[in-house]
This record gives C-alpha cells, structure tokens and sequence, in this order.
C-alpha cells in the first residue's frame, strides 16, 4: 500500500512539474525550475526541453537555450520553430552566420514562416546592407498583410536609404494595423529628425515612451536630442539624467548631457563631467578638451582656452586627422562647403604670409554650429572660436596676425554632432 501511495505520489509531481514547465502565466525561472525537474524524469519529451529552451532565450541565457534547441532539433529534426529560436539565439550573440543559416533552414521546412523572413532581414539590414533586407520583410507582408512588425522593420530600412515617403507609409501603416505600436511611433520620430521637424520627433517620441512597448533608452535619447534642437535644455537634461540613471556607464549619453549644461552655462558642470570622461580616456576625450576650450572662452579664461584647445588639436593628430589634410591659402580668398565625416572635426592646412582670417556658417538645414581653431606647426592652438562667445547665430569667426610666414591647420568642429556641414571662408 505504501508502495501504491509512493508511486502515485511521484506522479502527481512530475504532472505537477511538467504542467508548470509549459505554464505560459509563470515567470521564465519558476518554468526553468519546473522544467528542469519534468525533464529529469522525462529527458526525451520536446515539449519540455522546447519550453526550457524558450524560457532560457528570453532569460539571455543565450548558451544554455542553444543546447536544449539542439537537443529539441536532434528529437524533431523538421521544427522550423526550433531552428528560428536557436537562430535568434545565435543572433542575439554576434553569430550571424549561424543565424542565417538557421533561417534559411526554417525557411525550407517552411516557406511561410514570417518570423524567419523578419528576422533574417534584420540580419542583414544590421549587416549594412538596408536594400537586400526590404524583398524579406516585403515576403513577410505578402503572407502576412497584417504582420505590424515587417511594416516597422521595412520602414527602418527605408529611412536607412533615406526614402523618407515610403518609410512615412510602412509606419502610418503599421499604426493603422496596430495604434499601440511603440516601434511605429519610434519610426516616425526618426524620419521627423531626419526632416528636420523636432516639433514633431518630440512628439512622436513621447508617444512611443507613453505606450511603453519599445526600449525607453532609445526613446529618451532621441527625444532629449529633439529637445536640445528646440531650445528645451533643462527637458533634454532631463531626458538624459533618466538615461543615465538605468545606464551609468553610457558615454554616449554624458557626452551629450554636456552639452545640455554648456548650453545652461552651468560651466562648473561641464568641467566635473569633463574631468571625469577624460579621466576614462575613451574616444570621447578630443570632444571634451573641446568643450573645455569652450568653457574658457565663455568665462573669460584664456589659459584655459590655449591648453584645452591645444590638447584637442594634439590628440586629432594622435587619430590622424591631419594626415592628407587639403592645403588652403591664405594669400589666396577661397570659400568651400565643409562635409564633416570623420566624427566632428575636419582638418585643413593653412599656408599663409599675413593674416588669417577664417569665417564659417552653418549650412542651410543644419542644426549645429561651428567652432574652429587654428593650431600652430608645433600643435600649439593660437586662436579659438566659439561661435564669438556663445552666440547661436550660426557662424564662426578667427582672425590671427601671422607672426612669420608658415603653415597652420584649421579645424573645423561642430558643438553637436549633426547636420551636413559648414560653408568656410578663408583669406
């Protein structure tokens, strides 16, 4: 009797255990945990190894889910499903190559899959190639005219080749099919910063945070930026410090946090956070001697100004910046429309007998303003412009009494990191 008590016992919990394995209402570790003890007394069932390997994915646990999706694959060799999960778990390691080739196998066993078709072209828009991408996700749409995410994926293709219009149409699109997609409301506010119209990628960036469907740091980031566009410093700051706080380490975002403050003139701020990313010495160290020559052209600190502007000049040298510089002449007036493409600084060398005098305009359309310095043969900054002491009007201006004829370099910087360029003027 005792036996028959004991055995039904043991049944009752391994039922109990395999029904909480492939309970879709319990967090991911309760169905790991359940899991584990269904699949210690059943170990060939793909249905609990497949839940495991599902619950692990979503986990993160990216290596332990590609052993049970191996393991489910070996039990059931045609699952298209088990091999576009463990696609998407090699994916989600940089392991592209295994990825593809796992959707394509799921695209064989089955040329319906829309999942595989979104997630192979994701593949290879992230891989740069935006075009290849757009017949995939086109594919998912034809099997699937109501399938929300290959409009939004498309749609990101799209802006990535800079078709505006057809972008604008997948996102109004998927909107039409889903109002709460956050990815849709994320595209719109992209091809809104990218028209230039902030009043509106503010906008569509809050809704995309309200709905909360999307990653928040994203919508934050590009809202803040918005903002900073607009004029709303303290909302941008706010935008940022949010950030910041789900994210410390992000560079990125305190880069630009900086710039909130130096629009503030909260210089005191600017130099802390300086010092601090300076101290980190990461790619971000030229744009902050920058900043700092800044600071000390607002305050009236031009020892400050010299020795930040020229550790910034050194440093740009340091990356190669100067190298195969354009030479100008000064003796000669030359006018050019400057396109930035190395981060935020071009370099370009200057032959000159007299003066030197140097003014820069923003481009039309361009949001940033530019800010230029000379800099010596020795490296040492001899002038320093800052927009002529915190002016937004858009314009630079250098003017330098040559000591003795040479050659300088002029860097031309912006104070964000956007638009197309500069129209420079040099003579």
């Amino acid at each position: 009797m005792h036996l028959i008590v004991a055995l039904l016992a043991a049944f009752l919990f391994q039922t109990d255990a395999a029904a909480r394995c492939i309970d879709p209402t319990l967090d991911y570790q309760t169905v790991i945990d359940a899991c584990n003890e269904a699949i210690a007394v059943s170990p060939n069932d793909p249905l609990l190894i497949s839940s495991r390997a599902y619950a692990y994915l979503q986990m993160g646990e990216y290596v332990s889910a590609i052993n049970d999706f191996n393991q489910w694959i070996t039990l059931e060799p045609n699952s298209q499903i088990a091999y576009h999960n463990r696609g998407v778990s090699y994916a989600n390691m940089g392991m592209t190559d295994a990825a593809r080739a796992d959707y394509d196998r799921a695209l064989q066993i089955d040329p319906m899959y829309v999942d595989a078709y979104i997630n192979r072209a994701l593949l290879t828009r992230f891989g740069g190639d935006p075009a290849a991408a757009i017949p995939d996700l086109s594919q998912a749409i034809t099997i699937d005219p109501n399938a929300v995410p290959a409009y939004v994926e498309r749609g990101f293709a799209y802006i990535d080749l800079e078709d505006l219009g057809a972008a604008q149409a997948d996102m109004d699109s998927a909107l039409a099919l889903d109002p709460l997609s956050g990815g849709a409301y994320m595209g719109r506010a992209l091809i809104a910063l990218n028209q230039l119209d902030y009043t509106r990628a503010e906008a569509e960036y809050t809704r995309a945070i309200e709905l909360g469907s999307i990653n928040p740091i994203d919508a934050l980031f590009g809202r803040a930026f918005a903002r900073m566009q607009l004029g709303d410093y303290p909302g941008a700051l706010d935008d940022y410090n949010i950030v910041i706080a789900f994210d410390p380490g992000n560079i990125n975002v305190r880069v630009n946090r900086i710039e909130a403050y130096m629009m503030m003139a909260n210089f005191q701020t600017v130099i802390r956070e300086c010092d601090d990313i300076v101290s980190l010495n990461t790619g971000y160290t030229a744009y902050c001697f920058m900043h700092l020559a800044r600071v000390g052209e607002r305050t009236g600190d031009f020892t400050r100004v010299v020795v930040s502007a020229t550790d910034y000049a050194r440093l740009l040298r340091e990356y190669g910046f100067f190298n195969e510089s354009p030479v100008l002449n000064a003796d000669q007036p030359t006018s050019l429309d400057v396109v930035v493409t190395n981060g935020f600084t071009a370099a370009y060398r200057i032959a000159a007998t007299t003066d030197i005098q140097v003014f820069a305009e923003r481009l039309p359309n361009n949001g940033s303003d530019p800010i230029l310095v000379l800099v010596d043969a020795s490296g040492q900054a001899v002038a320093f412009s800052d927009n002529e002491g915190g002016r937004t009007d858009g314009a630079a201006r250098i003017s330098y009494n040559v000591p003795q004829p040479g050659e300088y370099y002029l860097l031309v910087a912006y104070a964000v990191q956007i638009g197309d360029g500069v129209r420079l003027s040099v003579q």
